[in-house]
């Protein structure tokens, strides 16, 4: 993926998604050889940002 050609060992990559996604965007992330996958809440506190690292 483009990310993954991208980002350097250790980068991050942050993705805004819609709140009742949160779990099936984490899935391809980590599908996809992401680690450190977590769902981020947004100011008023919903699922709102995924953080992804390799």
């Amino acid at each position: 993926s483009f990310a993954q050609i991208k980002l350097k060992q250790g980068g991050a990559v942050y993705v805004e998604i819609h709140e009742n996604f949160g779990h099936e965007v984490t899935a391809l992330f980590r599908k996809e050889g992401f680690l450190n996958v977590e769902i981020r809440k947004d100011i008023n506190e919903k699922n709102r940002m995924v953080k992804a690292s390799l």
